[in-house]
């Protein structure tokens, strides 16, 4: 399991981080709770940066000191104003895992992510098979049709019906982040020719454009949101309606990215899942009492508040 993390002092857009001075003790933390979490689950997490050492100092402070941080260098776009810029760095390191020959399932997991319980893919993962998550409906819903609209540009209107796809998490063995590295580099250059016209800026516009492509070639991807691998998360408000926590929360992975400092806040702890969805239900519950409160002097038409649903029996989780 792979987490990118990024230690950037130069991008101007920090994406859902409120103090910029914060941002990378956050992203360090954040990072160190996947770390927890996934370890706490089985399976070995490695975390790749461009400041091993910053990270290590940061992860023995919190009793991490076995972690597997490595060592790379990445080159970021050189547009300190580009949203997203350090997530562009991702598309490096699936040419990592696209290059390691190795037979075994891998996969990138965004830093603001928690492992309830390992994902079981190795029957429904074919060698040479993708896992990833579709989330069109809510980004169609979000952009107004305009992500549909990036993934017919990038493509030069090769693709007839278009998904989007997250970045939170991608699976698969070698073989199977070679073909989709293969489209990468084929529609990356236009994906920057049409940048400054696009509605997203990251690695989910180049890879959900490659991933449709391979779609219209016959791959068939498994679908991370569908059998409870994955869920994304917002306490915030959004555009779309999205199922309750209580749902939510019976995902093998959960993806909060509207939560980075409340995660931060968790690192310091042995990850028990069931303390840790208590923990931030009772977050949750504080944010959205303030939301309903401030609902009533003026709901923004079209945008739907979070969903806490009913407590969550520790039986449930993961189901």
């Amino acid at each position: 399991m792979h987490g990118l993390l990024i230690l950037d002092t130069e991008s101007v857009d920090l994406p859902n981080v409120s103090r910029r001075r914060d941002a990378e003790q956050l992203y360090m933390r954040c990072a160190a709770l996947m770390v927890r979490s996934v370890t706490a689950a089985g399976l070995r997490a490695v975390v790749v940066t461009n400041a091993a050492q910053r990270v290590a100092t940061e992860f023995a402070e919190l009793g991490l000191q076995d972690a597997n941080i490595v060592e790379r260098a990445f080159e970021l776009p050189a547009d300190r104003t580009i949203p997203h810029r350090a997530a562009h760095a991702k598309l490096a390191l699936m040419r990592d895992l696209a290059a390691s020959g190795e037979d075994a399932l891998m996969a990138i997991l965004d830093l603001d992510a928690v492992m309830l319980r390992a994902p079981h893919l190795g029957e429904a993962l074919t060698p040479g098979r993708l896992a990833c998550f579709d989330i069109t409906p809510a980004m169609f819903a979000e952009s107004g049709g305009r992500c549909e609209n990036d993934v017919r540009r990038i493509s030069n209107d090769q693709v007839r019906v278009p998904r989007w796809f997250g970045g939170e998490m991608v699976v698969g063995d070698a073989a199977a982040f070679r073909s989709l590295v293969e489209m990468i580099d084929l529609v990356e250059p236009r994906y920057w020719a049409e940048h400054a016209g696009l509605y997203h800026s990251g690695d989910e516009a180049p890879v959900s454009t490659a991933l449709n492509l391979l779609r219209e070639r016959g791959h068939h991807h498994l679908d991370l949101g569908e059998g409870r691998h994955l869920a994304r998360w917002w306490s915030t408000w959004r555009p779309f309606a999205q199922q309750s926590l209580s749902e939510a929360g019976r995902a093998c992975v959960l993806h909060l990215p509207a939560d980075k400092a409340f995660l931060a806040g968790e690192a310091g702890h042995a990850f028990v899942p069931s303390r840790f969805l208590r923990r931030y239900r009772r977050h949750v519950a504080r944010r959205l009492a303030v939301r309903r409160l401030a609902s009533r002097f003026g709901y923004r038409s079209g945008e739907q508040l979070a969903c806490l649903g009913p407590p969550l029996a520790l039986s449930e989780t993961c189901k």
